[in-house]
């Protein structure tokens, strides 16, 4: 699809970027090694996320005999930054344990 077709113009009104750096905190220096705009910066944004959420994901399959149901929520939460899919993910995982 057309950026004119989806956004209805071919003004942008909106960038969506991904920068990739590091901050000397003690000089206050901010260096940019790699810097994406658009899709390709959501892309390889949501492609950490998904790697971040199978390793998870993993994890509890493996785990999931020997953990507590403490443990197990609170390492979710504290491993998966999109909680709001919280419901979806928890059956991901529950199908991956049975089919396993």
């Amino acid at each position: 699809m057309e950026k004119k077709e989806f956004y209805k113009t071919e003004e942008k009104k909106s960038l969506t970027y991904l920068e990739f750096g590091s901050i000397d905190l003690l000089k206050g220096k901010k260096e940019v090694y790699d810097f994406r705009i658009d899709d390709i910066a959501y892309d390889w944004f949501m492609v950490g996320r998904y790697a971040n959420d199978l390793y998870v994901y993993n994890y509890l399959k493996e785990n999931i005999e020997n953990i507590s149901n403490e443990v197990f929520f609170e390492f979710y939460s504290e491993k998966v930054q999109h909680q709001e899919d919280s419901y979806r993910d928890l059956h991901k995982l529950l199908a991956l344990y049975f089919l396993n």
